[in-house]
């Protein structure tokens, strides 16, 4: 195998989950891949993949198959990588998870090249099928055209033209400006609340740490005042991160609307 100069490779194996840090929290093993930029992105992309309010907080030693995979494919998803290999990337994976893994692979930016059994998912991902028996055959399409130009319905590799793949990428492009555009104002709306959910999560962190320093208690009015802003302080993170759950929700609903028009 020849890598490009440049090149970063990302691989998901079909045992990527076994490779998790057990001790770590579903929070903190995307935190050990992500760039200090990607950081506020983190709760958009473990929402996206059904992970929300307590459950970023459990370790990973206590998830299921499943939810393990779906931590592996979020960390993947964070590695700078131009070119993403995927073995059997759908195993364990309910419908929502899989059509997050459906969009960002859509619209990544790099390559990715994929083996799977799903032939739904292949349908939905691929531009592009090898056909592997002795020698490399290859088709362009999905996999239902890959099946017609078996049986001579469709033409194969040779016989597509350049302006039909240059229409399809650029349909595939017009309906992720239509996206952008339609879901400005609800990314707005969730990157300010997650603003105020991490200050939130810093003030109440910082006053769990008081709570435990000796001598905190000795000026009790201080120490009252201090407890009942953090009763209200986690009071207001609960309302924050349900209004953040409602967006997600309504953001999932939005993108999928204009994908199946």
């Amino acid at each position: 195998v020849s890598i490009s100069e440049g090149v970063n490779v990302a691989y998901f194996a079909q045992h990527a989950a076994d490779a998790l840090n057990a001790s770590d929290t579903v929070e903190e093993a995307l935190l050990s891949v992500a760039e200090f930029d990607d950081a506020p992105k983190i709760r958009n992309i473990l929402g996206a993949f059904g992970f929300s309010g307590d459950d970023v907080k459990k370790r990973i030693s206590v998830l299921s198959g499943g939810e393990k995979n779906r931590v592996a494919l979020a960390q993947m998803l964070f590695r700078k990588a131009g070119l993403l290999l995927l073995d059997e990337p759908t195993n364990h994976l309910d419908i929502q998870s899989r059509q997050v893994l459906e969009y960002a692979l859509r619209t990544f930016q790099g390559a990715y090249i994929v083996v799977s059994h799903d032939r739904y998912f292949v349908n939905e991902v691929a531009d592009r099928i090898v056909h592997v028996d002795r020698k490399l055959s290859e088709f362009i399409g999905d996999y239902d055209d890959y099946l017609a130009s078996l049986v001579g319905e469709k033409n194969t590799f040779k016989e597509v033209s350049e302006s039909s793949k240059k229409k399809t990428r650029q349909e595939a492009a017009d309906v992720r400006k239509r996206v952008a555009h339609a879901t400005q104002g609800i990314r707005k709306e969730i990157s300010k609340i997650e603003k105020q959910i991490e200050a939130l999560e810093e003030s109440i962190s910082s006053a769990e740490k008081a709570f435990l320093e000796v001598g905190f208690y000795d000026d009790g009015k201080k120490a009252a005042k201090r407890t009942k802003m953090y009763t209200q302080e986690k009071g207001d993170l609960e309302s924050f991160v349900e209004k953040w759950e409602a967006l997600e929700e309504k953001l999932s609903l939005v993108e999928n609307e204009i994908k199946e028009a």
